[in-house]
Order: structure tokens, then C-alpha cells, then sequence
């Protein structure tokens, strides 16, 4: 496993914890699969470690990777 794969029953687990719906582990594989994505994006912007910026360092980056791109002459 590399540092930016979650394990899928992991994200059941801390689901079942925090009380947040998760509704079976294809769902939990894609949250992990995001989950990965974010934090090798954020690790490659950073090129350090995480533990040196507060996460709210973080939200603009994030939110400008869940914004969708508009297609050239297109719309979103």
C-alpha cells in the first residue's frame, strides 16, 4: 500500500464511527480513491510535509480541484 492509498474498510470504519453514511464499499473504494487523489495533490504542491501547514492551508487547492474545467467553447 503507498502512502496515498486509504484502505476502503477503513473509510467503512471511521463511516460507522463518525456516523457519516456510507453505503457499501463500492462507495467506500471511490472515497478512498479521492481521498488518495487529494493528498497526493496537495503533497506535490507542497513538496514537503503535511505536518508543517495548518489544513485549512489546504482549501483553496482543494476546492480548485473539485472545480470542474469548462471544455474550451463549451460550458461546464
Amino acid at each position: 500500500m503507498s502512502d496515498d492509498t486509504l484502505d476502503p474498510q477503513l473509510v467503512l470504519a471511521l463511516s460507522r464511527i463518525t456516523g457519516i453514511p456510507v453505503d457499501d464499499t463500492a462507495m467506500a473504494e471511490r472515497i478512498a480513491g479521492g481521498a488518495g487523489s487529494a493528498i497526493a495533490a496537495v503533497r506535490a504542491c507542497l513538496h514537503g510535509s503535511l505536518f508543517e501547514h495548518e489544513p485549512a492551508d489546504y482549501l483553496p487547492l482543494l476546492e480548485r480541484l473539485a472545480t470542474p474545467r469548462v471544455a474550451e467553447g463549451g460550458e461546464s
